[in-house]
Order: structure tokens, then C-alpha cells, then sequence
């Protein structure tokens, strides 16, 4: 079948400025125009109704775009990414200034993007209500979002499997009965069986790297089996074997161990079997042989490579919905440490991985725990927890701003469609920022800015959350930064804009037919590239967190500087598969050389003779021996034997420079390596 199509649609296409303003600056030491402080009552703190706001500007609403005799045939991607990807009905593609798109249609609406969203995996054939395989069978397949065309993964059940199951039935009921003095009802038959085998054929997880695919099948035994798939290989190997069905596969957030449920009854001689799926196991990405098993556990944020945040089990029906206790584990010797004993309903912890702030009932002390009052716990990850004041909320998030260390969101009990958004400092002080219908909060990738929105508006925050923009009265529904911060994409009226972080004012790029942008789609940034010639090539900027880390390709060949326009040429040779960061730097003896140097500096890079977009690249400053500099950097992974390509990086200086060394010429500058693959 073939799921791809390219479609060239027949729009009038233009950019357009709304009327949208930056908001009036607010002087130095003055508070932001809608920032409260909130005196924060040791006992209770209620959040207040939707405060009082001036707003600067509205956005203009602007007609729909109709076909007309004299409209513009609008043309398919033309560059090789990023692009903007929009998936609301229709997977649809855009170039970054609205000049282009592609339409793809998705197989089902039931598969999982990979993080990159180059690759999204799904399954075909059901078992539901089934003793034997679906015409076709039970097949994984992974559709290659660039370029359409669909991998056979792998067959997840063989024709036989209901005799397997009822197999693995019979192997379980006889170790149970061996080890248990509970009875066990020998009229459960198979229904618990097929309950979790069903549960197995959607166990399927991408790894954050977005080069594995881990998943169950039942292949050469009873039970399905945890299972890896490496992107760039095809390899397909083992990784657990258990009795019972695996059900529920996830990632560590560091993807160096992938953890698993195997679904496990408990009997009861009336009803039959109740469901828990315990242990917990988790099995080293590199070895299949390092595991380790966590009863009742699952993970919620990597601390370290070495530290994993868990929690036990949630609480049982009727309860107030919230998780039970927070555990440090290190993976590798199984220790535990205890951080909070008691129910909680939210967290976040800072970006140095030391203070976390805690939505949580009074911690257990003594043994005992009351079911007292929600309130907010701020404090070291390892030390003591101080409750700054008395409020409940399922959404706390790390803000990294001069003045609120977190955010906090938080559902009116009067009015669900309505959230509060409020900053809160390191000494437990609040101030609210917004309250509206369905608000939501994006830090941006240097957790300088935040925006907030919903369908009142949207409100652009700086470090210190002063407004720097504000457009109200028209909904919002989905944000996309750009990676270096500079910008941020957003939908709102069924069309897509632009907002410069610089400029503030919002251009029109695209509408969004005929995909719909409404609450349900979900809109993004795809950093990643297209090229006809590498078309496994994975190009991915590294995180904010590790954006000096990776093997650098130059430790291949030694850049040499060029002292006037010219090129220099480098020849390497790599191993397939292998990972590579590919970076490039200037640096000046001060700051402000460095600043009058990448005034007349344009840079560009290019892969295979194909122009890659910036926003592939991480752009950061940093201090190193020479002085100050500004760098760009980029992972290029997914290599295949035999590939050959050129990485050129071409920097042109339209006026001389001097950096503090030497002095530059006006010119075109290029570095070229030129890769083979072996």
C-alpha cells in the first residue's frame, strides 16, 4: 500500500505583519504590568481570580486565505530542513518562511513519532477477540516520514500463539501454585493471558536518541519478549526473556537502559486474576546482561547517569489521584535513597539537578502518614524540605529566571478550563503572571524567555518575566521555539506566524489547511535534514546541557585558520554508525572584539553541497584560552558504509576584522572536509 503522497496545494500565499506590538518596556526595579506579589500566609495560600491586566496590543483578525484565479501555485519543500511540522488531521510539513509544504498521510492514527519526528513506527492486524492471526498477521512497521517508504520491522505473533499462551498459562499456574499458599481459580482460563498479549502488541518505545526501537514480540518462545531495532543497522536482538508477557516499555532519559513491565497476576478464588505489573526491570542499551529488577517502581527523571528519580506505585481507586513517595535508585548497584515519604502530585527539580520544589501532602513522619493538606515543599534534593506555602498543583516546571526559579500551574477548582500560571522564587514567594482558559507555559531552549498561552492570548516573558509582548483576545493553541531562542512559531485562527524575539512583531507564514491547528494537533520543529544523497544522515543539534559534549570531527583533521579568503580541504575517514559533532568557533581577545566580528560575519554550512538550516546548529557562547568566543555546533550520526560527502562550513566577512590576533580581509572563507566512510 502506499501511504505517502505529495500533494502541491493551490493557495495564495504571502507574509503578512499583524498589528501585535511589543509591550512597553518596564523600567528598571518597576514590577512587570501583571505581575502580583503575594504575600504568602504560613497556614493557607489561596491563588486569586484572574487578575487585572493592561494589555499592549491585540493580534488583527486577518480574512481567510481563498484561492483566487490570480493565486500562486504554492511549491513543494525546497530546502533540505528544518521544517515545521503540523499534525492535525494531516501530517503536513512546512518550510520555516511558509514557502512550501508537503502533505503525508499517516497509516493509523494509534503509531508513536520518534523525538526527532523523522520516524514514526505503527503496527498492523489485530488479535482483539481472536484464537488465530488476522490476514497479514501482526507486523511492526516504521515509515520513514522524509522520504515515504515503509521498513517490515518485524511479525510480533506466530499463527500458534494461542496455543503459546495457553502454554505459558499452564507453566505460570503450576510455578505459582509452588510458591504460594493463595489459591488460584482454574477457571481463569486463557482470558488473562490474551489480556496482556494484547497489551504487548502496543509495547513499543523509541529511544530519545531516536536510533532504537524497543519492543515485544513473542518469537521463539511463549511469551512475548522484550526486543531492540537499531535504525541504522536493521539489527533486531533480545534483550529479556521472561515468563510472562512483557507489557509497558520505556526509556531512562539518559536511553542507556531500557525498563519493562512483565504483567503479573494475583488470584483471587471469585473474581480471578487482578493485574500488576511488577517488577520493574531495567537492561543496560549495551549489554543484555546488566539488569536489575525494582519492584513496584517507575521512573520520572534521570538526576544523573547513576541517580534515577522514582516513585512507587499510585494510589488506589477512589483516592486522591497523586504517586507515593520519591526514591533515589542508582541503577548500577540498586542502593535507594528515600527524598520524600508520602503522597505528591507534582515536582520539578533545577537544571543543576540540586533543589526541587515539591506539590505534596505533609511528608510521613515517625512511621505515620496523614492524609493532611496539599502545600508546596522546596529544598535540596538530599536535604530537608521546607513548605513555603499551602497549594496544590500537577504541574510544576523549572523556570531558571533572575527572579522565579519555578513555575507552578494550577487548576481552578471552580472551573477546570481555568489555570493559573505563577512564578515562584527561591524563598517560596509567589507571583502570579497569568490566569485563563486552558493556559499553558514554554521556557525556551536558554530558559531565558517563557511564553505563556491559551486560548485568552499570548504573553511573552524576559528573564526577570517583564512582558515583552502581548497579543489577547485570540486563541493560541500550540509554540515551537526556534533552538537558539530567537524565535518561536505559533498557531492561532487556523494559521501559522513567526514571532522574533528581537523584532516582536508577528509575520503570517502559512494557513494551516488542510490540516486543522486547534488544541488536538500538536505542532514542532523538526532540526533534522533531508538529503537525497545520505538519506539515513541523522543531523540533530545537541541539547543546551550538552552542547560542548561528543567527539569532535576535527579530532579527525586539525582545522588550520585561514589568514585571508581561500579554502582549506581535510580528508577523514570515519567507522559506519558512528556519532560525530561537528562544530565550528571564532574567538576574540575581548568581548566587544567578539561582538565587532560577527557584525560583518555571515556563516553558512553545508552538507553533500545542500545549505543546512541555522537552527540545525546549537549557537552558544563561551570563554576559553584565546578569549571570548562564539560557537555553532551539531551531531551527525546514522552513517552507512560506503557513505561519501563534504562538510563544508563557509563564512564570509563583508569588511575586514581584526579579532585581537590578526587582522581578516573582506572575503569568502571555506573549510571543507571531505568524509568517506569505511
Amino acid at each position: 500500500m502506499k501511504v505517502f503522497r505529495l500533494f502541491v496545494l493551490n493557495l495564495l500565499v504571502f507574509i503578512s505583519v499583524v498589528s501585535c506590538q511589543p509591550a512597553k518596556q518596564v523600567p528598571s526595579g518597576i514590577a512587570p504590568l501583571i505581575t502580583q506579589s503575594l504575600a504568602i500566609n504560613p497556614v493557607t495560600q489561596t491563588h486569586p481570580s484572574s487578575p487585572t491586566r493592561t494589555k499592549t496590543s491585540t493580534i488583527t483578525r486577518i480574512p481567510s486565505l481563498t484561492p483566487t484565479n490570480t493565486s500562486i501555485l504554492l511549491p513543494e519543500l525546497h530546502t533540505a530542513g528544518p521544517y515545521l511540522f503540523l499534525n492535525g488531521g494531516y501530517g503536513i510539513f512546512y518550510e520555516l518562511d511558509g514557502s512550501g509544504r508537503r502533505q503525508i498521510n499517516l497509516p493509523n492514527d494509534n503509531g508513536k513519532f520518534s523525538s526527532d519526528m523523522r520516524w514514526y513506527a505503527y503496527v498492523t492486524g489485530d488479535l482483539d477477540n481472536r484464537t488465530d492471526l488476522p490476514a497479514g498477521g501482526v507486523v511492526l512497521h516504521i515509515l520513514d516520514i522524509w522520504n515515504g517508504k515503509t521498513r517490515e520491522v518485524a511479525s510480533l505473533v506466530p499463527a500458534d500463539f494461542y496455543k503459546r499462551q495457553e502454554q505459558m498459562t499452564r507453566d505460570f499456574l503450576s510455578e505459582y501454585r509452588s510458591h504460594s499458599d493463595e489459591p488460584a481459580n482454574d477457571n481463569i482460563g486463557i482470558n488473562w493471558a490474551m489480556h496482556s498479549l494484547l497489551l504487548s502488541m502496543d509495547t513499543f518505545s523509541w529511544s530519545p536518541d531516536s536510533r532504537y526501537l524497543a519492543f515485544g514480540a513473542m518469537v521463539d518462545g511463549n511469551s512475548t519478549d522484550v526486543y531492540l531495532y537499531e535504525i541504522d543497522t536493521g539489527v533486531i536482538q533480545r534483550k529479556d526473556n521472561d515468563l510472562l508477557n512483557v507489557t509497558d516499555i520505556f526509556w531512562s532519559p539518559d536511553g542507556q537502559w531500557i525498563l519493562h513491565w512483565n504483567m503479573t497476576p494475583t488470584f483471587n478464588s471469585v473474581d480471578g486474576p487482578n493485574w500488576d505489573p511488577v517488577p520493574l526491570r531495567a537492561i543496560r542499551l549495551d549489554s543484555s546482561d546488566v539488569k536489575i529488577s525494582m519492584p513496584g517502581l517507575r521512573i520520572l527523571d534521570s538526576i544523573s547517569n547513576t541517580e534515577w528519580l522514582m516513585t512507587t506505585s499510585r494510589r488506589g481507586d477512589g483516592g486522591e489521584p497523586g504517586s507515593n513517595n520519591l526514591l533515589i535508585i542508582n541503577p548500577l548497584t540498586g542502593g535507594i535513597t528515600n527524598i520524600w515519604k508520602g503522597w505528591w502530585s507534582g515536582y520539578a527539580i533545577d537544571k543543576q539537578n540540586k533543589w526541587i520544589i515539591l506539590s505534596a501532602e505533609d511528608p510521613c513522619l515517625g512511621g505515620k502518614c496523614t492524609s493532611g493538606k496539599f502545600g508546596y515543599y522546596m529544598g535540596p534534593i538530599y536535604g530537608v524540605k521546607t513548605r513555603i506555602s499551602d497549594s496544590k498543583s500537577f504541574d510544576l516546571e523549572f523556570r531558571g529566571g533572575t527572579i522565579h526559579r519555578f513555575l507552578s500551574l494550577v487548576v481552578d477548582e471552580s472551573d477546570t478550563r481555568v489555570i493559573t500560571v505563577s512564578g515562584i522564587s527561591s524563598d517560596g514567594t509567589s507571583d502570579v503572571l497569568e490566569s485563563g482558559m486552558h493556559m499553558k507555559a514554554i521556557i525556551s531552549p536558554n530558559y531565558r524567555l517563557l511564553v505563556i498561552f491559551g486560548k485568552n492570548g499570548i504573553t511573552l516573558f524576559d528573564e526577570s518575566d517583564s512582558i515583552l509582548f502581548d497579543c489577547a483576545d485570540t486563541p493560541v493553541y500550540n509554540i515551537a521555539w526556534k533552538t537558539n531562542s530567537q524565535g518561536l512559531y505559533f498557531t492561532s485562527d487556523n494559521k501559522i506566524y513567526y514571532l522574533s524575539t528581537d523584532q516582536l512583531n508577528p509575520q503570517l507564514l502559512s494557513e494551516c489547511y488542510p490540516a486543522l491547528c486547534d488544541e488536538s494537533s500538536s505542532f514542532s520543529l523538526i532540526t533534522g535534514v533531508e538529503l537525497t544523497s545520505l538519506p539515513y544522515l541523522h543531523v540533530q543539534p545537541p541539547s543546551i546541557d550538552k552542547q560542548t559534549q561528543g567527539n569532535s570531527i576535527w579530532s579527525k583533521a586539525t582545522l588550520k585558520d585561514l589568514i585571508q579568503p581561500g579554502t582549506n580541504e581535510y580528508k577523514v575517514g570515519i567507522p559506519a554508525y558512528s556519532e560525530w559533532r561537528w562544530d565550528f568557533s571564532w574567538c576574540a581577545a575581548t568581548q566587544s572584539g567578539l561582538e565587532a566580528i560577527l557584525g560583518p560575519l555571515d556563516i553558512e554550512f553545508f552538507i553533500g553541497g545542500e545549505k543546512i538550516g541555522g537552527d540545525i546548529f546549537r549557537r552558544y557562547d563561551s570563554t576559553q584560552g584565546r578569549g571570548f568566543c562564539r560557537a555553532w555546533a551539531t551531531f551527525l550520526s546514522g552513517w552507512q558504509p560506503g557513505d561519501r560527502t563534504d562538510l563544508e562550513i563557509r563564512y564570509t566577512l563583508r569588511e575586514a576584522i581584526n579579532d585581537g590576533t590578526r587582522e581578516y580581509p573582506a572575503g569568502e572563507y571555506r573549510q571543507i572536509i571531505h568524509v568517506s566512510v569505511k
